[in-house]
């Protein structure tokens, strides 16, 4: 919404993260999107591509949007923000 470029991010080992944004500046983010996290599966899955997206890309911390699930959970890569869909609507990439 403010310009640049949106990608979806592959990782080395084929893992997907939703969107890879470049602002007009050059920074760049990783932002994946889940409906819930509170199952161990669907945590572990989550986490485990923005951990290893985070990794590849050199970044120290990431965005995951939920319904309305608030976090900051700290990885060996850096921290993963969880944050609720209307507050990152409220924040937008600045969140991170």
């Amino acid at each position: 919404r403010r310009g640049g470029l949106l990608e979806y991010y592959r990782t080395s080992s084929g893992r997907e993260v939703d969107f890879f944004v470049t602002t007009l500046e050059g920074h760049t983010s990783l932002v994946q999107v889940a409906l819930d996290i509170t199952g161990v599966e669907t945590r572990k899955r989550e986490v485990g591509s923005l951990s290893e997206a985070m990794e590849e890309c050199g970044l120290r911390e990431s965005l995951l949007i939920t319904l309305d699930q608030q976090d900051k959970l700290k990885t060996h890569e850096g921290y993963i923000n969880v944050l609720p869909a209307w507050l990152w609507a409220l924040k937008g990439v600045d969140a991170i």
